[in-house]
């Protein structure tokens, strides 16, 4: 994932599986099968999520948070749809591109699996109250994905935004015949700059 406002920054974050040096958020056993020891993931999700956070709010001291578009591919999506469902970022908009919800099926004690870390307790997005889900909820959405996407399957990506659509966010969607795991070369770029201008108002 790269972000890009008046400086760059760049994420290295390396895990480790058979002795090979994997660049990655954070480890996943099957990305296919992403329910499959679903523990391995937590480390470093705590690690990825903190850290992005704590970008946002510095960035935050910059731009206004409603200006701010958090988004990623893959594992980088993967990482920053968990930001958002934990924490009380009322942010601009969020764009992930061929993606999957890690730890789906306990998506209503994400706070608490989570923040079973080294992180300091105080750690930004910690616990769930009405007052944070209303702010997050004010965030749109856009979800795209490829049917011909080979490395996250597109049933993975149907069921992010339908789990996402039930937590009470307005998600856009927008599904291709190709583009494989990246942007569509017809429509994508199009539909990403149409996104940004809608939550931007311009």
């Amino acid at each position: 994932m790269r972000y890009s406002a008046k400086r760059d920054f760049e994420f290295d974050t390396f895990s480790f599986k058979d002795s090979v040096s994997i660049s990655q958020w954070f480890d996943v056993w099957d990305i296919k099968e992403p329910e499959c020891k679903e523990e391995l993931m937590i480390p470093g999700l705590q690690e990825s999520i903190a850290q992005i956070s704590e970008i946002i709010e510095e960035e935050a001291k910059i731009v206004s948070m409603d200006k701010i578009i958090l988004g990623g591919i893959s594992q980088g999506c993967a990482t920053a749809i968990l930001t958002l469902l934990n924490s009380d970022l009322g942010l601009g908009g969020f764009i992930g591109l061929s993606s999957w919800l890690p730890l789906h099926r306990n998506i209503q004690n994400l706070d608490t699996i989570l923040q079973k870390s080294k992180i300091d307790p105080k750690a930004y997005y910690l616990g769930i109250s009405l007052r944070r889900l209303s702010i997050r909820r004010k965030t749109p959405i856009l979800f795209t994905h490829s049917r011909n996407d080979e490395t996250v399957p597109f049933a993975h990506g149907e069921a992010l935004r339908e789990t996402i659509k039930r937590q009470g966010y307005n998600v856009v969607w927008k599904e291709y015949e190709d583009g494989i795991h990246w942007i569509n070369p017809d429509h994508g770029v199009d539909d990403i700059s149409a996104f940004i201008h809608t939550c931007w108002g311009i």
